[in-house]
């Protein structure tokens, strides 16, 4: 696997039932070592991946001292003993199965180098997801601080599309691993707060407490309902660069045959970012038509909603060079 990949053009996805994991006792700085290793293993497969120590420390933004490499060593060997301790189900009330999500973690402190393999039998996990998964950019991910912030913010991404996300008192408590002795106000303190200060503002965060009365006392807190900003696919052609829009117009009749660029072109996927939402697109080309007076026509589909749309080019020179800045 090549190392010089930026983390700005990383994303982490993975199935939606590893969020119904929780990930106890994982410090920040762990979730952001299990997430990028997440991100770097899909879609490879089966295939045991090596990566240097270097690699991953940029990846994760290690602050520590350069020679303290001992130090990042044991970092990966407490996050994989946790994972193994949360060990991830699949399945539903009646019937499920609980498994380890890396069948091989082999860490070579003199070599600085870690191997990693995927459990063969759950490779669905992080491989050919076309539904029922969870998206997020890595470099927002390891930018957040807190724990909770993180721990939230996976379950947020899974609501995307919605922009709410309703859970029991209880079952919150267990996705964030929260110590069973906090009270509401303990929630409120060490909770809610560095969550609120981490993405009330950019994904214009509210909490509402859902309250149920037991007998005569006071009401307790049962529940909570969070809105945010829904990531919906907005019109593709608002979200591309000015060169691209600029060619915007009715491509005439095509009278060539494409399949040299069907083969060259097709199911690639390049990305996009979005200024408006503060995300990235990633579009998969579908089809090209390129007519007789030179303009070319891409069909994209986003991986995330199945939303298609066509992008218009004057010639196959501007769509190879766009193709080549944006394909990933």
């Amino acid at each position: 696997m090549s190392e010089q990949t930026n983390i700005q053009a990383l994303a982490v996805k993975y199935h939606n039932d590893v969020n119904s994991v929780s990930l106890q006792k994982f410090t920040s700085k762990e979730l952001d070592i299990l997430m990028t290793i997440m991100s770097r293993m899909r879609d490879h497969g089966e295939d045991e991946i090596t990566f240097t120590f270097d690699y991953l420390k940029r990846l994760v933004r290690w602050q520590e001292r350069k020679q303290d490499t001992k130090t990042f060593a044991l970092s990966l060997d407490r996050t994989y003993q946790k994972l193994i301790q949360c060990n991830i189900r699949i399945g539903d009330d009646r019937h499920w199965v609980r498994f380890v999500l890396f069948t091989r973690y082999a860490v070579d402190l003199d070599k600085q180098l870690i191997s990693i393999r995927v459990n063969s039998e759950f490779r669905f996990v992080l491989n050919e997801l076309s539904s029922n998964f969870t998206r997020f950019e890595l470099e927002e991910f390891t930018g957040l601080k807190s724990s909770y912030t993180k721990e939230f913010y996976r379950r947020m991404k899974q609501f995307r599309s919605t922009g709410y996300w309703k859970v029991s008192f209880e079952e919150f408590k267990r996705l964030l691993d929260i110590p069973g002795g906090y009270l509401i106000r303990h929630i409120d303190a060490k909770v809610f707060a560095p969550i609120m200060a981490e993405l009330s503002e950019k994904y214009h965060l509210e909490i509402k407490k859902l309250y149920e009365k037991h007998g005569r006392g006071r009401p307790r807190v049962s529940g909570f309902e969070f809105t945010f900003d829904k990531s919906p696919l907005p019109e593709l052609l608002e979200t591309l660069p000015e060169e691209v829009q600029k060619t915007k117009q009715k491509p005439k009749k095509s009278q060539r045959d494409m399949k040299f660029y069907e083969s060259r072109y097709r199911d690639r996927t390049i990305r996009i970012y979005d200024e408006k939402f503060q995300r990235y697109n990633y579009l998969k080309i579908v089809s090209i038509e390129h007519n007789s007076d030179g303009f070319v026509s891409v069909s994209v589909q986003n991986i995330d909603d199945d939303y298609k749309n066509t992008m218009h080019f004057d010639s196959v020179r501007i769509w190879d060079g766009y193709f080549k800045k944006y394909v990933i």
